[in-house]
């Protein structure tokens, strides 16, 4: 079972159905805002140099995104030293709310003096309800230093530059899902699992990866979790849920969540020979074959001999990197084949290789064969190891 996970619990971040949202902003006046000097510089870290600013919502309001503006300006004075935007680290605190932002956000600009202008929106780190419907507002900056100064002259934040935007709205009265999960994937179908926001039905949503939600495919879900099926083979999607409270009351919108369908089954009326001579099937370097490439429509864990344990699947020609461990060649002497070096690999270490999908319906008697190769000291259990993995909801045959 492949699995991917997105928590989205206690965020929002796409406006919530059939109810009017508003957006109330303030800038801030009175004067510049200096930076703080710390070292080493992160969120735990509060400025001295800080203001606040205040923006009333109405009562039982949410806030849905807020957007925060402000510029930085570095100095260039004469001699060696200087400070550019990009050295300056700054964060949102809703103070009121014992709330920051998740992350520290920098300028790009490099020039010694220069001044560069800020714009982050749709921040979702206050998102939810709120205790006061006075929301305060601290605007942190930082310089690398490990004098602990707090000032203007090294850089600062200009007067009337900063300023916030909060978007808020009415409670809702059908709440967002949570830990939108992708359970499973198959060439033409996936299985999606979440936690509902209350709700026994839902609308499910997706697209090619980056989609903006409403100009996707819809379709309604009585069950979680739930299959959505008519997807195309070999591509990324990205999944949205959303509950369905009764009729025109509904949730926002998860957090997306993407994965990719498998290839689509290999079909074949009497036989099917894979060579591992494709372009897609290269060697690597190194005596770990490392860099090596196999078909995209196959799978390998590890992906690659850094992954971790040293020892990976990956093609090879010619001579293994270890002398006398392993083929001259392939079985005809010039092509390809695939093989795990194993002289990084820890105790305990396995590395499998599996196939893309094959449909076997057509075949009265199915049977699998291939050639291996093996050189081994000493050993009680050195031996490859075939399966077959069914389909989710399928018996494997005996």
């Amino acid at each position: 079972m492949f699995s991917r996970l997105i928590s989205s619990l206690g965020l929002f971040a796409v406006s919530f159905a059939a109810q009017a949202q508003s957006a109330d902003s303030t800038t801030y006046t009175s004067g510049d805002l200096g930076v703080q000097t710390v070292f080493p510089v992160n969120l735990n870290s509060g400025s001295q140099c800080a203001d606040t600013l205040g923006i009333s919502i109405p009562s039982g309001h949410w806030i849905t995104a807020v957007d925060v503006y402000y510029d930085l300006e570095g100095v260039n004075p004469p001699g060696p030293g200087g400070t550019s935007p990009s050295d300056v680290g700054v964060y949102l605190e809703l103070q009121s709310e014992g709330l920051k932002e998740s992350n520290l956000s920098y300028g790009t600009n490099n020039t010694n003096g220069g001044i560069e202008s800020i714009a982050r929106t749709g921040v979702l780190d206050f998102n939810g309800p709120v205790q006061d419907t006075l929301l305060v507002f601290k605007l942190h900056a930082f310089l690398p230093g490990f004098q602990t100064n707090c000032g203007t002259t090294e850089a600062f934040i200009p007067d009337s530059s900063w300023s916030v935007v909060v978007h808020h709205m009415p409670a809702p009265t059908c709440f967002q899902p949570t830990d939108l999960t992708v359970n499973w994937t198959m060439s033409n179908k996936a299985q999606l699992e979440w936690t509902t926001g209350g709700a026994t039905a839902w609308e499910i949503e997706y697209g090619p990866v980056g989609f903006s939600p409403g100009s996707g495919t819809r379709t309604a879900a009585l069950s979680n979790p739930f299959v959505v099926t008519g997807l195309s083979a070999s591509t990324a999607y990205d999944f949205y849920v959303r509950d369905s409270c009764g009729t025109g009351d509904v949730s926002q919108w998860s957090f997306a969540v993407t994965d990719s369908t498998l290839c689509a089954p290999i079909t074949f009326s009497t036989s099917y020979l894979e060579d591992f001579d494709g372009t897609a099937w290269s060697e690597g370097t190194g005596v770990t074959n490392a860099g090596s490439t196999i078909d995209a429509c196959w799978n390998r864990n590890p992906t690659g001999p850094t992954g971790g344990q040293g020892y990976a699947f990956g093609t090879g020609t010619g001579t293994t990197g270890t002398t006398g461990t392993g083929p001259n060649n392939d079985r005809t002497g010039t092509g390809n084949y695939v093989y795990a070096e194993a002289s990084g690999a820890q105790n305990q270490s396995v590395a499998t290789l599996t196939s893309p999908l094959i449909d076997l319906s057509s075949l009265t008697v199915p049977q699998l064969s291939f050639w291996y190769h093996m050189a081994v000291l000493k050993s009680t259990n050195s031996k490859p190891r075939f399966g077959r993995r069914p389909p989710a909801g399928c018996k494997s045959m005996p």
